[in-house]
């Protein structure tokens, strides 16, 4: 059954990459750790958060936010160039 999960890389205690998909997690989170490109230091992350949502398109709005609110630093796309405006607030992820 395909899912649609959100989740957050850390490293201490800074968010340093939030991701979206809908394929295994472990399989996603395996091209971060051991893939050819921009492979993150699997020795440094200290916890991994993640969240199954109703449809992708809620995933995308998420990581959209997340990215443009935490600005992680392994996030190349999806950054907006000024602030969320403080009028906007999701939910937290359970």
């Amino acid at each position: 059954m395909k899912q649609n999960i959100i989740y957050k890389i850390y490293m201490g205690r800074k968010c340093v990459y939030v991701g979206a998909t809908t394929v295994d997690l472990t399989a996603t989170l395996r091209m971060h750790f051991f893939g050819k490109e921009d492979v993150l230091d699997i020795e440094r992350v200290s916890k991994i958060e993640y969240a199954t949502l109703p449809s992708y398109a809620d995933c995308l709005v998420y990581k959209t936010y997340y990215i443009n609110l935490i600005k992680p630093i392994y996030n190349k796309s999806d950054k907006a160039r000024d602030d969320i405006s403080s009028n906007i607030v999701l939910p937290e992820l359970n």
